[in-house]
């Protein structure tokens, strides 16, 4: 079932960058995974690539962020697997939020001592958001450069991917350092048996929703 944007509370700049990646209408899947979001439900969503599973989610998150702005605060935490996929995200999220004054900051593995503490800087002032991978999200932590007690949102994008790649244990830890207030989105195009740890082990308080796209043969 196809439908149009009439109904979701989308502002029309999303709409126009949804439009440009080719979608002049939303499926029955796509439609029930804004819902949900807006709803404020953590959500195991399982579908093929190519769904736009993860940058609808993104649209939504970003939407919501953007009308309640904590200053100073990291509000949005997204995981992923490797750099590019870390900057591709990033770049995804600048283009979502314009001229909104929203700061991102990304971590991924590097060596580079001076652009530790580049990040680290960035860091104490609070960004919106932070995009990046689970074990340099884990070290910045540890040392206290970041903070997300007042988390609204964790975004694991390719969970089953996170999980093959032997991230599980990282992504778990993760939670000791959240509140339980934060909304989580799990975004897989595959099942995996971790993910289900991943749920069981969750410090959110929200209820859970799978929400299930099949591949198309």
């Amino acid at each position: 079932m196809q439908s149009d944007f009439e109904g979701l509370k989308l502002p029309q700049h999303f709409r126009d960058i949804f439009m440009e990646m080719g979608f002049v209408s939303i499926n029955s899947f796509q439609h029930e995974l804004i819902e949900a979001i807006q709803l404020r439900q953590n959500l195991f969503i399982v579908a093929p690539n190519g769904s736009q599973k993860t940058n609808l989610s993104l649209m939504v998150l970003v939407q919501q962020l953007v009308s309640n702005l904590k200053p100073g605060t990291i509000q949005l935490l997204v995981v992923c697997t490797d750099e590019q996929n870390v900057r591709r995200i990033s770049e995804f999220l600048k283009n979502l939020l314009g001229d909104s004054g929203c700061e991102i900051v990304m971590l991924y593995n590097s060596s580079d001592a001076n652009l530790f503490n580049l990040r680290k800087q960035a860091l104490a002032k609070g960004p919106a958001i932070v995009v990046g991978s689970a074990d340099r999200i884990l070290v910045h932590l540890r040392l206290g450069n970041a903070m997300l007690q007042k988390l609204d949102y964790l975004v694991l994008v390719d969970t089953d991917r996170l999980i093959d790649k032997g991230c599980a244990e990282d992504l778990v830890k993760l939670n000791g350092f959240l509140s339980g207030n934060e909304q989580v989105l799990l975004l897989s195009s595959a099942k995996r048996t971790g993910i289900e740890a991943l749920i069981k082990h969750s410090s959110s308080n929200l209820p859970w929703k799978e929400i299930t796209q099949e591949a198309v043969s």
